[in-house]
């Protein structure tokens, strides 16, 4: 999808040099994203949609994730990644600036292929940063989102909420101005 933005990345790994990218996941762009990286020499790999398990085995193959969205909202494909240990990068954009602590847990850019191609080539450069990176990246799904620190806070909310249901009152209906 545009809002997921495959071309910047294609066109980041071209200027970064690398020589092999894998975009998981389908859309319409597919052709077009094979031939923007032709120019570039850089072999698109485009396996589609896969199953949980598959996933998680493609992404321990890899050496990087890069989610180089203009928008997210909860961005599950981050947090996945980060669970397997990838270095990652992302965009500065709500959402993944909520997930990424650049420097600490991850890699933070702009929204333009020259700066992914930059955080691309610090990650490639530099071994204890790729290893610190992903080290981190997985301590911290792991403290914030596992199972039961999930359902440990979602219980906590829920029982905030049923203790204070009674104290709850209707909504009083507001007088309507009317405009002279």
């Amino acid at each position: 999808a545009a809002v997921k933005n495959p071309a910047l990345l294609v066109e980041a790994c071209v200027a970064a040099g690398a020589s092999e990218l894998t975009l998981i996941g389908d859309g319409p762009d597919r052709e077009a994203l094979r031939k923007l990286a032709k120019g570039g020499r850089l072999e698109v790999n485009l396996p589609g949609a896969m199953p949980q398990a598959e996933l998680v085995s493609c992404l321990r193959r890899g050496e990087v994730f890069v989610l180089p969205s203009t928008v997210e909202g909860h961005p599950k494909a981050l947090f996945e990644a980060m669970a397997t240990g990838l270095p990652c990068v992302g965009t500065r954009v709500p959402g993944i600036e909520n997930a990424i602590r650049d420097g600490e847990t991850g890699l933070l850019c702009e929204v333009r292929a020259d700066a992914v191609a930059r955080a691309l080539g610090r990650r490639f450069a530099d071994g204890e940063l790729r290893r610190r990176l992903g080290a981190a990246g997985r301590r911290e799904v792991e403290q914030t989102l596992s199972f039961s620190t999930v359902m440990d806070a979602e219980i906590r909310v829920a029982s905030r909420l049923l203790a204070g249901a009674g104290s709850f009152s209707e909504p009083q209906p507001q007088p309507v101005s009317q405009a002279a």
